[in-house]
This record gives structure tokens, C-alpha cells and sequence, in this order.
């Protein structure tokens, strides 16, 4: 059968670049009418960048008026080493938002075999535990499964910050001027008396929705978004009497960097409001490509103070936790007692059960807590004291646990066996299942079955077990 080339599906779709598509071709496609969703496998002998792929699914879907388009694309192996380190990047902070300030400015080598992320800073060991993400991402995009090496720099000086002044100033004349302070300490709410006080920290007052930040992209110049600072990196520029005013916001879709170049005097309400972490904040702005950080950050035009979204209970029927441990219990939890007894009962639940360690000492802040109305009612919210009591038995040799019978090996049973990706419960799956059933001593029957993954294995679990990709590929059992 011949193959179905992209541009001949979507025939109407006319890309700018038509030459990165020519060779796309349909390897599987999924359509639903009724809801209007389309998913489509590609495979592309040519690196199709991220920010391309995203264009065509813009695109595409309203060329056809529908309401979700998926593409995913794979590319044969030697087309690795020409990826987008951005794309790449955004594997990893779609995972981990945090990520992206770790690979701020990060220079990458890309082959099949290996691949190697140069930090600016550091940051190693935090990011090492999300490198399976980007590994799996290279298996599926790409057919191989390199080794990932993370190696850190450090990096100091204001020299390095001269390039990147010079594009910011370059990029801020195409932005609309901010109305600025007239004096220190006064921003332009001082001139607008239907902005709430305190609301406006830099340029004009703004409203409409947010953007999630998982959508943002360079094509948009004119974007809100609206979440929580977890990042503050001001950088002052002495020589030049300047500032570079940098954090970074999430909104748990994902984070972005904001960044400007400002005057010292224009900088001065930024740097007074935006000092830490934990502000709630809204930014209207730019979003460009930052050439000293290697990744789209966002120029603000205006930032003001947000009300952050208090977290609610919409069950209609509320649950009751029944195990809950506190700060109490060693190595265990870091829950403050009368903070979430408080919490339990705005939520709307009856009662809630405290269930510590082989302790009681959070009993007397949970009857402090209990006199919490259940949000609704005039009733208080109930507490459940309990908990985990552990016996020993120190009195006679006699064992804790009896089973209902003895069971000598003489007798029938089953013996089992399973190899897995790793050791961990949480995160590892089962690659292979094997059991023999015995009966005095002589075997039965045997079964055995490899399990697909559906992710590579490492080099260290191939060595131990045996079990190579190839022979899970096969397999008729999938997770």
C-alpha cells in the first residue's frame, strides 16, 4: 500500500516551509467525528522543530475547524544531533517545571550514542532524577536511547550580561512605553484612582484571562499570564546603572522566566515588590528568545499583583481521611496539626483521623483544632484520635503471626519469579514473569512470559538480568 504523505491528508494546509513536510508520511491516524479529535503518528525523514510542529497543529486544526489535533512525530535515529536543545528542554520542564531555571543557558551535544548537557550553574543532582524522562522522549522521537551525562559549570561576572542588555534594549523598542513612576516609591496607580491601591507594580493596569503557561510559544506578543514566583534573580548592573530584573512564575501547567532590562530608576518598584519567592502575581508581556539564557523567556509590559486561587472541595460527598500523620511522626510527615484540622473542616469534612507513629503528642493540637466549624454547618469538625501502635513481644518465644496451617514443601505449591526495570515499587515496572509448579518434589508445569514496558531498559538491568529490549518487544503482554 502506498504511504499516505501528510500534505495529502491535510491538503489544505499550505506550510511556509513546505520542504520540512514533503517526506511526512501517516503512520497511523485516529479520528473521531462526532467529538471532532484527531491523533496522528508521523514519521519524518527530516528534524521537524518543536516550534514548527506546533504551527501546523495550530494551523491545521483551524483550517478543519477541529477541536483537538494531536501530532507526534518520529525521526530516524542520525537526525538526533540536528534537535532543537529547546525541544529538548521542554521534555524536561513539562516533567519538572523547576528545570528550566536549572538549564538556563545549558549548551547541549547531541549524538546517538551520548548526549551531554553543559550547565551554566549548578544543578545536577537535581535534575538527574527527571534524565528517564528524556531518555524515554529519545526512544520514542528518535528509535535510540543514548547515555545522558549532566555536567556543571559555574559562571560568574557582569560581563556576561552585555550581549544580553543590548538585545533586551534592542527588543524593548518595539514594545509600547510603560507608564513609569514620576518619583521613587510612586508607580502609575498614583495616577489611575479606579486601579485598586497596591495592585500595579510596573507599567499600565490590564485584565482578561490568563494563558496557561504550558501553551505559551515566540508567536506571542502579546500574552497574560498569571502565578505563583518561585524564583528571584534581580542581577544589578553597577557600571551601567541599570538592572536586570529576572524571576521566574508558575501556574503548575508549567513556569516561564520574566526578564527585562530596565534603568535603575524604573527597575526600583520591581525590585521593591518582587524581592521572593511566594508572590501571587499577573504579567502581561512579550514572549522572545533570550540568546544568554537559551530559552523563551517573557519581556514584561506591565505586572500587577493576582489573588491567588484558594484550593476547594468540590465532591458532593465529602470524604474523611482516616490515616493521617503529622510532623509527629518522625521522618515521617511535616503536616502541622491545626493547620490541616483547620483545613478539613473549610473543606467540609466531618472529621478527620489522626493515625501518628507510635505517638500521641499531636493529640492536644488537634483538640485545640477541633473547635473548627465544618464549612456549612455549626457543628465542629470531629476528631478520630488513633495510633500506629507497634507490639513486641518480650514476654515468651512465642511467634506474633500464625498462619491457618503448616505447609511442608513435600506438599503441591507454586514457585515465582519477576524481573523488573528496576528496584523501585513506585516507578519501575515488571519486564518478565516466570513460575513452576512443584508436587513432592517433582515440577509440574512451568510458565514464563516477558513483559513489554514500554520503555528501554538500562544498560545496569540488561547486565544483571539478561533481558535485552529486543526480546521485550516481542512480547505479547503490554502494561
Amino acid at each position: 500500500m502506498k504511504p499516505v504523505l501528510f500534505l495529502e491528508m491535510f491538503s489544505d494546509y499550505r506550510p511556509q516551509e513546505p520542504e520540512l513536510w514533503s517526506e511526512a508520511v501517516i503512520r497511523h491516524a485516529q479520528i473521531d467525528p462526532a467529538e471532532r479529535r484527531v491523533s496522528v503518528e508521523l514519521h519524518s525523514p527530516r528534524y521537524v522543530p518543536g516550534k514548527k510542529l506546533r504551527e501546523a497543529r495550530q494551523a491545521v486544526a483551524h483550517r478543519y475547524g477541529l477541536e483537538r489535533l494531536e501530532l507526534h512525530m518520529t525521526f530516524p535515529p542520525e537526525t538526533l544531533p540536528q534537535a532543537e536543545p529547546r525541544d529538548l528542554v521542554d521534555v524536561l520542564t513539562t516533567a519538572q517545571p523547576s528545570a528550566r531555571l536549572i538549564l538556563a543557558g545549558s549548551r547541549w551535544e547531541l549524538g546517538t550514542e551520548k548526549v551531554t548537557v553543559h550547565l551554566a550553574a549548578n544543578g545536577r543532582e537535581q535534575l538527574e532524577p527527571w534524565l528517564p524522562r528524556l531518555r524515554e522522549h529519545l526512544q520514542d522521537t528518535f528509535g535510540v536511547s543514548p547515555e545522558i551525562v549532566v555536567a556543571s559549570h559555574s559562571v560568574e561576572g557582569e560581563a556576561l550580561f552585555a550581549e544580553t542588555a543590548r538585545i533586551r534594549e534592542e527588543a524593548m523598542k518595539a514594545v509600547p512605553a510603560p507608564n513609569f513612576s514620576d518619583g521613587p516609591g510612586k508607580t502609575a496607580a498614583a495616577k489611575k484612582p479606579e486601579t485598586p491601591a497596591g495592585d500595579l507594580i510596573y507599567g499600565r493596569p490590564f485584565s482578561g484571562p490568563a494563558t496557561p503557561m504550558s501553551e505559551l510559544n515566540l508567536d506571542m506578543f502579546k500574552v497574560i499570564v498569571e502565578g505563583e514566583v518561585f524564583a528571584v534573580n534581580h542581577r544589578e548592573l553597577k557600571k551601567r546603572n541599570a538592572w536586570v530584573i529576572s524571576f521566574d512564575m508558575t501556574d503548575r501547567t508549567s513556569s516561564v522566566r520574566i526578564n527585562q532590562f530596565l534603568e535603575a530608576d524604573k527597575a526600583g518598584p520591581i525590585l521593591e515588590r518582587v524581592s521572593k519567592p511566594g508572590g501571587w502575581l499577573r504579567v502581561q508581556g512579550k514572549m522572545t528568545f533570550d540568546r544568554y539564557d537559551n530559552e523563551m523567556v517573557m519581556q514584561p509590559q506591565a505586572i500587577m499583583v493576582g489573588k491567588k486561587p484558594v484550593r476547594q472541595d468540590t465532591a458532593a460527598e465529602k470524604r474523611v481521611e482516616l490515616h493521617l500523620h503529622t510532623n509527629m511522626s518522625s521522618m515521617d510527615a511535616l503536616t502541622e496539626t491545626g493547620k490541616v484540622v483547620a483545613q478539613a473542616a473549610a473543606w467540609g469534612h466531618r472529621a478527620i483521623a489522626i493515625t501518628d507513629h507510635g505517638v500521641v503528642q499531636s493529640f492536644p493540637d488537634a483538640l485545640k483544632a477541633s473547635k473548627n466549624k465544618v464549612a456549612g454547618t455549626d457543628q465542629p469538625i470531629k476528631i478520630l484520635y488513633g495510633c500506629e501502635a507497634y507490639f513486641v513481644n518480650d514476654v515468651d518465644d512465642r511467634i506474633v503471626v500464625h498462619g491457618q496451617r503448616e505447609m511442608p514443601l513435600s506438599g503441591e505449591f507454586v514457585a515465582f519469579d519477576l524481573e523488573t526495570t528496576g528496584l523501585s515499587a513506585q516507578n519501575d515496572v515488571i519486564t518478565e514473569i516466570g513460575a513452576v509448579i512443584y508436587r513432592d518434589g517433582e515440577i509440574l508445569d512451568r510458565f514464563q512470559s516477558f513483559v513489554n514496558p514500554r520503555r528501554p531498559l538500562t544498560q545496569k538491568i540488561t547486565e544483571l538480568t539478561g533481558i535485552t529490549d529486543e526480546m521485550l518487544a516481542l512480547s505479547l503482554i503490554h502494561i
